[in-house]
């Protein structure tokens, strides 16, 4: 595995494996590189996965919270159901 670049915005790896990692275990990888750097996990992230040939790209970004948010008119309608 060989580190491209890794900040607080995004990291990408490109591993020398085939077959291509499941989102899961590149998301396993990218935690350890950024715990391996001295930086925090993300909650959250994004991940692109490139393969080509015997090697797979992963870039992974943090990806914003969840947000929900339920509309005032809506609350009559779920407390029928």
């Amino acid at each position: 595995m060989d580190i491209q670049t890794i900040s607080r915005e995004c990291v990408a790896i490109c591993v020398h494996r085939r077959p291509c990692p499941s989102p899961e275990d590149a998301a396993s990888l990218i935690r350890g590189a950024l715990k391996n750097r001295g930086m925090d996990a993300w909650p959250r992230m994004e991940i692109d996965l490139f393969p080509a040939g015997a090697d797979t790209l992963i870039v992974a970004r943090p990806a914003a919270e969840m947000i929900i948010t339920i509309a005032e008119y809506a609350l009559p309608f779920l407390y029928e159901n």
